[in-house]
């Protein structure tokens, strides 16, 4: 146990540094990216421009990632003909093909892409999930790592106000 004491202190060390890592881009551009989805379809920063942007970082065998599902795809549901685009952006899965599987599995209709550890590494991504909000013009307006009760309310809140903003 003592051992494992130090081992789990310098865990949550770096997991903080770098949750607060991705935090440090809320209010600045979204760095360039590039993704395709699960329907061949390339997304970038410039082709998502005018659109408000809910990025959701998971992996299929993240417990907590499979209870941010359900709040992304009503987000979806409920502000896609708004002007909302929402992202699955899995990482972290050893065989291709499981982000499709899990969409298919959960009904979920709103977009996907799979191989975008380069991305999330690249932004320090960390816990999973971690939920990106980037408004009409590109920039970063919120990261939440992790799940907790009221993260639904919090990204309905955040996601209605940025899309009642002029681009």
């Amino acid at each position: 146990m003592k051992l494992l004491l130090p081992l789990f202190g310098a865990l949550l060390l770096t997991t903080v540094a770098a949750a607060q890592e991705t935090e440090s881009f809320v209010g600045k551009p979204m760095p360039k990216f590039s993704m395709t989805d699960l329907a061949g379809k390339t997304m970038t920063n410039k082709s998502l421009r005018g659109k408000v942007v809910v990025m959701d970082f998971w992996a299929s065998w993240c417990v907590t990632c499979r209870r941010v599902s359900p709040i992304i795809e009503a987000l979806h549901n409920k502000y896609q003909s708004k002007g909302l685009v929402a992202i699955g952006t899995d990482v972290a899965e050893k065989k291709s093909g499981t982000a499709l599987t899990y969409k298919n599995q959960h009904h979920y209709t709103y977009r996907f892409s799979e191989k975008n550890d380069a991305l999330a590494a690249a932004l320090g991504i960390q816990p999973l999930p971690t939920v990106i909000v980037i408004d009409k013009r590109g920039i970063v307006r919120k990261v939440e790592g992790g799940y907790f009760n009221g993260l639904s309310a919090e990204l309905d809140k955040v996601v209605a106000g940025l899309l009642r903003e002029k681009g």
